[in-house]
């Protein structure tokens, strides 16, 4: 008889419930373990127990070996006091102030070793009253503020749950150790002016679809898949357009699977992903914007277009987002050409609008630079211009297609 792990499912909203999906997903990667999903709870299924022991703390292991590599490139956040006194203290992590959130969950889960009866005891076990949310049996550890910002967008009360009543989340080290590494699974990056933390998610269906279908998979989890390379690029989701545009580019020139796997793979099931932006104060985590980006319809157009074609788009969405040094030049004819485009891709509007202002506004830009750039850039620049004109006709030709 096959061993089974049984996972319950925290109540829907709670950003728990979406870092647990992080780790299904990630830990379908990792062995030879079967995922199964129900409404409430999901069944991790080996040959042993041992077999699922092994896959849950490799993949804690390896989701913090991944959050350090993250880090060369990515910027940590600070850790809230409350969390130094009781979250990571409970761990057995007494730290100083000024601590990097990041840093301290990537050293926990590389040495994490669960044990078969702790995780059989803990994960099957949620409690839910009126005011409190309990993971485990005996949960005493609190949840962190990073992961506990959908409260602050409570009905009645600042930091109250419905009726005014004061919501306290308590967890298992088990339990807190599967959310850090669906949280190190997910992270984007913490990016400046404004201070906000970047997390995407596998939404639920998914995740079904990534544990039914192993091109789903490939697609969307494995390398050189969507979730990695929204992972790897060092640029927040502001605005919405541009990023899931921009995105769907860079899947697209570094692309490893052939494109008739792309279209057959996303006929068979949406590359819906999800993105959250949370604002830090220092004192608490603020959901400032969900986002939903399905990938699908954008990869189809895609597919039809010349490679120069999406890399000239590509390099207009750049200029379209808004990074740590705040918006670039001439940002908002950029918004408005990547919109527009984004559009025309979608069969919402003309291409002909599209490729219209992009010579109008984009070549106009370009004279102003090259003025500014001297009398040899100018030169440079005419020349680049009439390369962009170029580029732009090769484009009507392909949106005109679609």
């Amino acid at each position: 008889m096959r061993a089974k792990l049984r996972v319950a499912f925290p109540p829907k909203g709670m950003t728990a419930r979406r870092l647990l999906m992080n780790f299904l997903a990630r830990a379908s990667l990792e062995g030879d373990v079967d995922v199964r999903l129900g409404p409430d709870q999901a069944v991790v299924e080996a040959r042993t127990e041992r077999d699922i022991t092994d896959v849950v703390n490799t993949t804690l292991v390896n989701a913090g070996i991944d959050l350090e590599d993250i880090l060369a490139s990515k910027h940590d956040f600070r850790i809230h006091t409350n969390d130094r006194r009781w979250v990571f203290a409970k761990l057995g992590r007494k730290l100083e102030k000024g601590h990097g959130f990041c840093q301290v969950v990537s050293d926990i889960l590389k040495e994490a070793d669960l044990p078969w009866d702790e995780l059989c005891r803990d994960l099957s076990s949620i409690k839910i009253a009126p005011n409190s949310v309990q993971l485990g049996r005996g949960a005493n550890i609190s949840l962190p503020q990073p992961f506990l910002y959908e409260r602050y967008q409570a009905r009645y009360e600042f930091l109250r749950g419905r009726g005014g009543e004061k919501i306290d989340f308590r967890a298992t080290r088990a339990w807190l150790y599967l959310l850090f590494a669906g949280f190190a699974t997910g992270y984007c990056g913490f990016f400046r002016q404004p201070d906000e933390l970047v997390i995407a998610f596998v939404p639920e269906p998914t995740l079904a679809s990534v544990l039914e279908n192993e091109s789903t998979r490939k697609l969307i989890l494995e390398e050189g898949g969507l979730f990695p390379i929204m992972r790897r690029l060092a640029r927040p989701p502001r605005p919405a357009v541009a990023y899931m545009l921009y995105v769907a580019c860079e899947f697209a020139l570094n692309l490893k699977f052939t494109w008739d796997f792309v279209k057959s793979t996303i006929a068979q099931a949406s590359a819906l992903l999800e993105m959250d932006r949370v604002s830090f104060t220092g004192q608490a985590f603020t959901l400032i914007e969900h986002i939903s980006l399905d990938f699908s319809p954008l990869l189809n157009a895609l597919a039809m277009l010349r490679e120069s074609s999406i890399r000239w788009i590509r390099d207009k969405c750049r200029r379209a987002l808004i990074g740590s040094r705040g918006a670039t030049e001439h940002y908002g004819d950029y918004a408005r050409l990547v919109t527009l485009l984004f559009q025309a891709l979608m069969g919402a509007a003309d291409p002909i609008d599209a490729c219209y202002y992009a010579l109008r506004e984009v070549a106009e830009h370009e004279v102003e630079e090259a003025r500014r750039a001297g009398a040899g850039a100018m030169r440079m620049r005419l020349e680049k211009l009439r390369d962009e004109s170029r580029r732009i006709r090769l484009l009507l030709q392909d949106l005109r297609r679609l």
